[in-house]
């Protein structure tokens, strides 16, 4: 028996459903495409902020290991760790690099780490240490005091957050450092000598700017930079003797206060994952380490966006 032929608008009918249902078909397809390729880059993304965290951790860990070799080296007070770029920029581990590097007074980066004793500490320094710096006088200086005699200040912020300084005179600009970049509640409470800026030392007392002039000469060394490989450092706090402009009787007035050897320090810990994107995903932290009783311990961190 002979089937029957359908009609050729029936036939056409059926052509054009198929042809719809194609069509539904492939927008599908290309639908599920996108959404694929959008969640493998999304899974891409998080496996590079993942890693990069992980590099910045691992920066961390680079950095400790570092001071404490310098430490067994019997050199960190010739501070090895203040500039030395191939030495901290982009080294390479797993699918990324790592930096280790540390923010000047106007903001500008560097390959390294900053001591900590460089600054004042609002924690132990006297208050006409505190009132001698830029913009602090005695009415604040005071306020300070007696701020942490009833609460030890945990971080430097906290002199901003607590509302005893504007946010212009803590962060100052580009032309003037603000306030952020004198102090520190990390390390000995001493200030090194080796280390620390002219306005720093310009709060000792009774120290003159001869003297600090002649503390700077001496660690520019023959080229009169700093930075350079001719700088030179005191090995003890007696080396200041050696400077016609200090004497006895001025060691006997700041020499409590000096340090020659740094205890704390700061740097911002970056990884960084390359991308084919060419948008890298980058992890920051800001770090403060220090060391005490020959181990080299993490003691504050934040992530910087």
């Amino acid at each position: 028996m002979r089937m029957a032929l359908w009609p050729r608008n029936n036939r056409g009918y059926v052509l054009v459903i198929v042809m719809g249902l194609l069509a539904a078909l492939s927008v599908m397809a290309l639908s599920l495409g996108a959404a694929t390729r959008a969640d493998l880059e999304q899974a891409r993304r998080f496996q590079d902020e993942a890693a990069a965290e992980l590099l910045s951790r691992a920066a961390i860990e680079w950095a400790m290991h570092y001071l404490s070799t310098a430490e067994r080296q019997g050199t960190l007070w010739q501070v090895p760790w203040y500039s030395q770029s191939p030495t901290f920029q982009a080294r390479p581990l797993g699918p990324g690099t790592f930096d280790v590097r540390y923010s000047d007074a106007s903001g500008a980066l560097h390959d390294g780490l900053q001591d900590e004793e460089g600054r004042i500490n609002l924690n132990t320094a006297p208050a006409t240490l505190l009132a001698a710096l830029p913009g602090v006088g005695q009415e604040l200086a005071a306020a300070m005091v007696t701020q942490r005699q009833q609460q030890p200040w945990s971080v430097p912020e906290e002199v901003l957050q607590r509302g005893l300084v504007t946010a212009s005179l803590w962060y100052g600009s580009a032309e003037k450092p603000g306030l952020s970049a004198y102090f520190t509640v990390w390390g000995s409470g001493k200030i090194n000598v080796n280390t620390a800026s002219p306005v720093i030392l310009g709060t000792l007392p009774g120290i003159t700017p001869a003297m600090v002039q002649a503390i700077m000469r001496y660690r520019q060394g023959d080229d009169q930079r700093l930075g350079t490989a001719d700088d030179r450092y005191f090995r003890a706090l007696t080396d200041l003797s050696t400077l016609k402009e200090i004497d006895r009787h001025a060691l006997e007035r700041f020499g409590d206060l000096l340090t020659v050897t740094p205890s704390a320090f700061r740097c911002i810990a970056t990884g960084r994952v390359p991308s084919s994107a060419g948008q890298a995903s980058v992890h920051q932290r800001l770090v403060v380490l220090e060391r005490t009783a020959n181990v080299t311990a993490l003691r504050y961190w934040r992530r910087l966006d």
